[in-house]
């Protein structure tokens, strides 16, 4: 069964997660050049030219250090045609790229590699995920197309949030990279067997999803790519690559990309949904949390379903990458929401309908045989006031709370340090009619008795 405790700490939760690592590959259509674009760059760039961006979606705990190829596994990235760059202010990693060039021509659309980067100073997140406090791109005088295709424009989420570029490592690299550099038409593909693009102790994606931007590669042909990548939490590591796997070497297909032949035909998202629970329930446990069965039901019309990942409260818990796609979660008392991602294996992704979850948690719901003897409730049913009696021979600090049956806490309040009888009223006058428990508590112990509203 596949498992996992949702706790009120993050590093218990987190050391469930260390045997994922990958969730999926993400290619974001960033933008589509038309020919007021083709008119205004330095340097070829052809009409209908996609810009694509590329993102590792790592667990949570997880560091991206390095995107690399060995004798085993090359890395491979290619298009049928060439890829643009700026001849502007265009690199072959973007830290360098200052924001005030954005606003120039086509800079923006520049092709390069990264290790989370996408401008000096900012670090690239999806579209989808911008923050949108500053856009760039605003004030560039082209870059307006707004295909369908691409989602959200440029213009209005740049992709870009603010944050600290890493210093990349282009381990045994000298002009292998250079199809990235100031020139376009330098060459189609790359293909590295001992070299790695690496960031020491590695990097985070700026936002709670974990995803780092790898690449932005902008062409006219059909993009390709092949990808091996290494990462780490703590002393454990990980190694993800493109096919045939060997001793502790995972891989996932959305490792290896193909864009469509038409490369302005757009791949069709997933489809994803919660099934289980289908709506907004309540779980109402004693002494123990609440035990949660998620199910999720995910397609793709022109791919495969690569994984669908499990959240709760936007952090993720797990994934499973086989139909029916299920997670179990046990939860901590009070409301969480839930979500699934589907991801397929060209990089597409969809977010499910958000499914509400009530956990109610009352300690020691049964009545403890002396304890219970020393309350009293009544009148009971009642339908305006209802009186606690609390006899106790020990000075005593008490408190009272009162559910629904939901779970959910209707009134409470701190009685203070009692001793000997003690009387207190209250009014229940406007509370619907139905089954209530008030639970009083004596230095820590508890117990409840069941209240009838008529």
């Amino acid at each position: 069964m596949k498992k996992i405790i949702l706790s009120l700490s993050l590093g218990f939760l987190s050391a469930f997660t260390y045997a994922q690592g990958l969730d999926s590959i993400i290619v974001e259509k960033y933008y589509v050049a038309n020919a007021a674009d083709t008119a205004g760059s330095v340097g070829r760039l052809a009409i209908g030219s996609v810009t694509y961006r590329v993102y590792a979606d790592l667990d949570t705990a997880y560091n991206l250090q390095a995107v690399y190829g060995d004798v085993n596994h090359s890395l491979k990235i290619s298009t049928s045609t060439t890829f643009f760059n700026s001849e502007d202010r265009g690199a072959i990693i973007p830290n360098g790229i200052k924001t005030i060039s954005l606003k120039d021509g086509s800079n923006a659309l520049d092709s390069w590699i990264s290790m989370g980067g996408a401008a000096l100073g900012q670090m690239g997140v999806l579209k989808s995920e911008d923050n949108s406090v500053t856009n760039f791109i605003t004030a560039n005088t082209i870059l307006n197309n707004t295909p369908a295709s691409i989602g959200i424009p440029i213009k209005t989420q740049d992709g870009m949030v603010a944050g600290t570029n890493g210093t990349i490592t282009l381990a045994g690299i000298s002009s292998e990279l250079d199809l990235f550099g100031d020139k376009s038409q330098v060459g189609s593909s790359i293909s590295l067997n001992n070299h790695a693009i690496a960031l020491a102790g590695g990097v985070k994606g700026p936002t709670s999803t974990n995803r780092i931007l790898i690449g932005q590669f902008t062409t006219d042909g059909v993009f390709h790519f092949e990808l091996n990548l290494q990462m780490a939490v703590g002393k454990i590591v990980k190694q993800y690559v493109s096919s045939s796997p060997v001793g502790d070497e995972l891989t996932i297909p959305s490792l290896v990309y193909t864009s469509t032949t038409n490369s302005v035909t757009p791949n069709v998202a997933p489809t994803v949904s919660i099934t289980t629970p289908a709506t907004a329930t309540t779980y109402t446990t004693s002494n123990t949390d609440a035990t949660v069965a998620i199910a999720a039901t995910a397609a793709d019309t022109d791919g495969t379903i690569d994984s669908v990942a499990f959240f709760v409260d936007g952090v993720k818990i797990g994934k499973d990458i086989t139909s029916p796609y299920t997670f179990t979660v046990v939860s901590t008392a009070g409301t969480h929401t839930l979500t699934t991602i589907a991801s397929d294996n060209k990089g597409a992704h969809t977010t499910s309908s958000a499914v509400s979850i009530i956990v109610s948690r009352i300690t020691a719901i049964a009545d403890f045989a002396t304890f219970a003897s020393a309350i009293s409730l009544y009148p009971n049913p009642t339908s305006d006031f209802v009186s606690i009696e609390i006899n106790t021979s020990k000075q005593s600090v008490a408190t009272y709370a009162i559910y629904n049956v939901t779970g959910s806490i209707i009134a409470t309040k701190k009685l203070g340090s009692i001793t000997g009888t003690y009387f207190e009223k209250i009014n229940v006058s406007s509370y619907t009619a139905g089954q209530y428990f008030i639970v009083i508590t004596l230095d820590g112990v508890s117990s409840a008795k069941k209240l009838i509203i008529n």
